[in-house]
């Protein structure tokens, strides 16, 4: 079989090495491609189940971009603090821009970590040293919370945990994980051998092709 040429990425030359890339940047990429594969099929809304490792919010900003609905976990690391009040206890004012604490006294705006993508609000330093929650709350001069700029888009899939079609989306990506399961571990499909998307697509028909066949098998073999 001729060897396939492997498609061009913008950005990356073949035979040179592209850019270094987070983890949720590979993933924003690898879910890019996949969509270019259905591009001029945007006009339907698609959902989208997928795993925890795909609930960044830059990833699950772009999906709703692109009229995708994702049923996926959201990453979220905000109740990670046992002592004090997590950014659960400050209520979030989108129009003013900036958090109540738990003793309604305001988180104002503070700037934006351009590299982390993160926004910092900030009580001040009186309003601390008076309240008596403070305990609770924080031992520095002041509470600080922070948001990040792709918040909206994972409030907008939180809000989708515990519907109908959420519950649906995570039955059927169990479904699909087993099967996957099953390919990577018996029949060691860990790496594809074939280059480009039609190679790959190629390989893991066989793939499957071979794990159905098991299937009936298992389905005519006597009791």
């Amino acid at each position: 079989m001729p060897e396939r040429q492997a498609p061009d990425v913008p950005g990356h030359r073949a035979g040179k090495p592209g850019p270094r890339l987070s983890q949720p940047s590979r993933r924003l990429r690898r879910v890019r491609a996949q969509a270019a594969v259905h591009d001029g099929q945007a006009a339907r809304r698609y959902p989208l189940a997928a795993d925890k490792a795909y609930g960044n919010g830059p990833l699950l900003g772009w999906l709703i971009d692109q009229d995708i609905t994702p049923h996926v976990p959201v990453i979220d690391r905000t109740r990670q603090r046992d002592d004090f009040f997590t950014r659960d206890a400050f209520r979030y004012d989108r129009n003013a821009n900036v958090y109540h604490c738990p003793n309604d006294k305001l988180l104002t705006y503070r700037g934006t970590v351009q590299a982390s993508q993160v926004r910092a609000y900030r009580s001040r330093p009186a309003d601390c040293a008076a309240c008596a929650l403070k305990p609770q709350c924080t031992t520095a001069r002041q509470r600080a919370v922070t948001r990040l700029v792709t918040e909206d888009a994972r409030d907008q899939v939180r809000a989708l945990s515990g519907t109908e079609a959420s519950i649906r989306a995570r039955q059927r990506r169990k479904r699909i994980e087993r099967v996957f399961g099953h390919l990577k571990r018996n029949l060691n499909l860990r790496s594809l051998k074939l280059r480009g998307l039609n190679g790959a697509a190629e390989e893991f028909t066989m793939a499957a092709a071979a794990y159905n066949l098991q299937l009936l098998a298992n389905r005519a073999a006597p009791a």
